[in-house]
């Protein structure tokens, strides 16, 4: 009788610590994958701020080419410099269109006037 509650008490005892040991190895692995998505998380914020970085400093190089070709250095002055352009561009392109027009117009009453003077 004694050895069968022995052989309980420590079945129930290597229960204890095997069940102890799934829960630690549950804590374990949770702590394991918080770890791996916390390095995860911070490669990804490094990596976007680099890019972000790389993107600015572009946009730098960019400007500063912009100011060495134009001559202007204010960022304001340029904009409105770049509106004022591209503003007369479509103006010109519209002007453009229209006389292309008119050209087509008269060409065809060139061609008009040439078939009535090889009528007559």
């Amino acid at each position: 009788a004694n050895d069968k509650k022995m052989k309980e008490f420590m079945k129930s005892k290597v229960q204890r610590n095997d069940d102890a040991q799934a829960v630690a190895n549950r804590e374990e692995e949770q702590k394991r994958k918080r770890a791996l998505k916390q390095a995860w998380d911070m490669s990804q914020s490094m990596a976007m701020a680099s890019a972000s970085q790389e993107k600015v400093r572009s946009y730098e190089e960019a400007f500063a080419q912009i100011q060495y070709a134009t001559g202007i250095c204010d960022l304001d002055e340029l904009v409105n410099t770049f509106i004022h352009a591209e503003d007369q561009n479509f103006h010109l392109f519209k002007y453009n269109t229209e006389l292309q027009a008119d050209i087509e117009k008269l060409e065809q009453q060139i061609a008009d006037y040439k078939e009535e003077y090889v009528q007559l």
